[in-house]
């Protein structure tokens, strides 16, 4: 029946009637029976506030969906405001990012599955080994015996821009692998930073130079994305452009988020999301 067919008394009634239902509850006998006595336009009418009702329903999941996301965006805000460079918490800002998606994973326990892969790392490093050697040690157990690796079969997914699927599926983009490998480089004190190279993102270990030294510390370049620490030269290879020393200037950790949040633009738009 069209709607212009159902009376609004009939409609009011049944809104009122609705209105005193739970989950554990039916109408009284005699609703039951008034109902009836209204011949098919009261099951239309019901059908019809049903409909109404789950039109409402939707309009406040997706208010609820964007208030959600509105809190994250606000939160991944503050951890970025710091003026000092050390104050930004890079693990914790890229796990937010996840949140805006997966509104259930438990974002402490991944800081902390984070603090305890470090643990683990450190128990196999040599004893009295330097830090070049902690590095090998860190890129190899990682990569070679942890299985962290690039993505290489569904490159563009979401989830490889997403910190806490990283951890768990030990896949990513280069940019995820390579925040997780300065988040736990760090943790073990080793001087490691970001690298934003065109098209790329790789990781740098370098160490601070010696008072009244013109020499630059020691530098090593990891590339999480192949696992592997590679020289300046596989660097410009793996870009396809000739780099010079500017390129290899540490990204600063709120260029790191962004770029980040970049990547799921241009995902989202190849999905039309």
């Amino acid at each position: 029946f069209p709607k212009s067919s159902i009376s609004p008394v009939l409609a009011k009634k049944i809104r009122r009637l609705s209105g005193s239902l739970n989950e554990n509850s039916s109408l009284p006998k005699k609703d039951i029976k008034d109902l009836v006595s209204q011949g098919p336009l009261a099951s239309q009418a019901l059908l019809d506030h049903a409909s109404e009702l789950e039109r409402k329903a939707g309009l406040i999941r997706t208010l609820s969906n964007e208030i959600r996301e509105r809190i994250v965006i606000a939160e991944l805000a503050s951890t970025l405001t710091h003026e000092d460079e050390c104050s930004v918490d890079l693990l914790k800002s890229a796990l937010l990012i996840a949140r805006l998606d997966n509104e259930d994973f438990d974002l402490e326990s991944y800081l902390r599955k984070t603090e305890r892969m470090a643990e683990k790392i450190k128990k196999k490093f040599p004893e009295k080994a330097s830090g070049e050697e902690k590095l090998e040690s860190l890129v190899f157990q990682l990569f070679q015996e942890m299985g962290f690796h690039g993505s290489t079969l569904d490159y563009n997914h979401r989830s490889n821009s997403y910190l806490n699927e990283v951890i768990d599926d030990r896949e990513g983009l280069p940019i995820t692998l390579s925040v997780l490998f300065i988040e736990l480089a760090n943790r073990l004190d080793l001087p490691v930073s970001g690298l934003g190279l065109p098209g790329h993102f790789i990781a740098m270990y370098r160490e601070p130079s010696l008072k009244d030294s013109k020499m630059k510390g020691k530098e090593i370049l990891v590339d999480p994305f192949g696992g592997k620490i590679v020289s300046r030269k596989d660097a410009s290879d793996l870009t396809g452009y000739r780099l010079t020393d500017d390129d290899f200037e540490p990204a600063p950790k709120k260029e790191i988020i962004s770029r980040i949040l970049r990547n799921l633009i241009r995902s989202a738009e190849q999905d039309r999301d």
